[in-house]
Formats: C-alpha cells, sequence, structure tokens
C-alpha cells in the first residue's frame, strides 16, 4: 500500500513536470518573444518575422514552419 501511494505520487510529479515542460515553458516563450519583437513597432514585417524567429531559438524552441515569410 505504502510503495502504491509513493508510485502515484510520483506519476503524478513525473506528469506535472512534462506538462509544464512541453505546454506552459514554450507558450511563456512565445508570448515572451511576441511582446519584445511586435511591441517596438520598428521593424517590417519580414524583420519583425525574423527577429521572433530568433528570438524563439535562442530561448531553445525551434520556430514552426508556419512562420516562414514565402514572399
Amino acid at each position: 500500500m505504502k510503495y502504491k501511494k509513493l508510485f502515484i505520487l510520483i506519476i503524478i510529479i513525473v506528469g506535472t513536470l512534462l506538462f509544464y515542460w512541453y505546454e506552459i515553458r514554450p507558450s511563456n516563450i512565445r508570448k515572451s518573444c511576441e511582446y519584445q519583437v511586435f511591441s517596438k513597432n520598428r521593424y517590417s514585417d519580414t524583420d519583425s518575422n525574423n527577429s521572433y524567429r530568433q528570438c524563439l531559438i535562442r530561448n531553445g524552441l525551434s520556430p514552426e514552419s508556419i512562420f516562414v515569410n514565402t514572399e
């Protein structure tokens, strides 16, 4: 019984850490990069897109292909 409770506690902790790492952390990084780049309004659309992508890379995320400027 004691090991069952410990096992359940470990599963909950690991699940919480994984949720933070794969959901909350990337969302916070994207919000931060968006604020840094787009709040200044001094970039053209292409420069803003590139600066946003560079910010994502600096913070450990790989930018998705949806952000690639195809013009």
